[in-house]
Parts: structure tokens; sequence; C-alpha cells
């Protein structure tokens, strides 16, 4: 098996990713853009969808892209790093996989917040972004779908993480070279961690999704408001030129 000749730089690797993902981008903005602790509002969780809920939608997506990043980073790292350094592509899609995990691990319990972090939906889903582009980008076409129709992001982020680990397992096991390797059950049980973290980082949504209590995410609301509010702006730019029309035709009769 490959992996046991390169275990010590993918652990190296793993524990920088890991260390470098403890940052918390939501923590970081909602001090020194806001200057409060998002851990101290709402659900109390350093991520995405608490942050759009409390500080609202440009704050939301600016920590959405930078967790984003992280995932797409590490993914980025794994998959082509280990590539160029041992020339074997089986062991390059695991390193992917693997620090994909890492950077997951380290987003949603950093040791430096006390275990204490995100959901790791963005996070993840940067690194399936360079993993799993094709699959990533349908899901990304639902959950604008899904966004719209429940405003549930708990909803898109429980099917998404679900359907990358079926479809994961399904080409890896069934892919003659990483089999061969002996990476195919690796990288299955890997993005199989990857699920059962971030299914169990919402078990509290999950119930309130069964009892129908669940929150809105308050993404549907935001994207609804800013769009009258540019409906609002475009009326009112209209009036003077309504008005200056009028009375040029009053002057126009008189004289």
């Amino acid at each position: 098996m490959i992996i046991l000749t390169y275990w010590w730089q993918l652990l190296i690797a793993g524990l920088c990713v890991y260390l470098i993902c403890n940052i918390n981008f939501a923590v970081i903005f909602s001090k020194k853009i806001k200057h409060q602790d998002i851990r101290q509002y709402g659900s109390g969780n350093p991520g995405t969808t608490n942050v759009v809920r409390t500080f609202g939608l440009k704050m939301g997506a600016l920590t959405f892209t930078c967790d984003l990043t992280k995932g797409i980073v590490a993914a980025l790292i794994g998959r082509y790093l280990f590539l160029a350094f041992t020339g074997n592509l089986s062991l390059g899609v695991f390193a992917g996989f693997f620090l994909a995990l890492c950077a997951v691990l380290g987003h949603m319990y950093p040791v430096f917040l006390k275990f204490k972090g995100g959901k790791g939906v963005a996070t993840s889903l940067g690194a399936l972004l360079v993993l799993n582009p094709i699959m990533t980008l349908i899901c990304l076409a639902f959950a604008v779908l899904i966004i719209f129709l429940t405003d549930k992001m708990s909803i898109f982020a429980l099917l998404n993480i679900t359907a990358q680990f079926v479809y994961t397992a399904i080409v890896s096991l069934t892919n003659p070279a990483l089999t061969a390797d002996g990476v195919a059950i690796p990288i299955t049980v890997t993005i199989g961690i990857i699920w059962f973290i971030i299914v169990i980082a919402h078990r509290a949504n999950i119930k309130r999704l069964l009892t129908g209590t669940e929150n809105n995410s308050g993404v549907r609301a935001g994207l609804l408001a800013k769009r009258k509010t540019k409906q609002e702006t475009d009326s009112n730019n209209t009036e003077p030129e309504k008005t200056e029309q009028k009375q040029e035709k009053v002057t126009n009769n008189i004289e």
C-alpha cells in the first residue's frame, strides 16, 4: 500500500493544514469589523449561517468565501503537491481527501478555540470543488433551489455531504487504479469520516427539521430584501425624471 510509504509526509502535511484551518473567519470578522463576538449571538456557532442571521448577507458571504478557500487550498495541496512529489496519481487523490478531512477537523474542532468551531459545510464544499468538481457544481445548483424554496441551509448541508459520500465511495471502489494501489478503501473511509462529523454537528438541526422548528438561514430573506431595496432605489431615481418631464411639458404649453 503506497500510503504506508509516505505516511509521515501525509501526517506532517495534515497537521499543518489542521492548524492553519484553526483560523476562524467568523470570529475574526465579527470582532474586527463589527466589534462583537459572533459566539455571543444567535446559535453561538462561529459559522456562516449564524453570521448571516446576526450580521447580514454581506458578512455571511465574506465568511463563507474565506471558509470555502480553506478547503480549496487544502485539497489542492494534497491533490497536486503529493502528485508532483511522488508521481503517483492514486496517492495524490488520497492525499487530497486526507487533507480535506484535516481542514474540516481544523475548522470544526480548532485547538485554539477550545475545539468549538463551525460545522464544516463551507470548508468541505471548497475541498470537494477540487476533488469532485462536477458533482459539487451539481450540488451547488440544487443548493440555490433548496435555499429559495426552504431557506434551510441545514437541508442543503446534509443532502450535499451525503450525496458526496455516496458518489465518492462508488467512484473510488470501482476505480481499478485506486483499488490496485490500495487507496480506494482509505478514500472511502476518509470521506465517510467527513460525512459522519458533519452529520453529528447538525444533529440538533436534524431534530428541529423533524419537528418542523428549524430556523431559517436568512439567506433568502437577505437576497429578497436586497432586491426590494434596489427596486425602491430605482423607483426613487425615476421620480425626479418624471417631475422634470412634467415641468418641461407645462413650460412648453405656456410658451
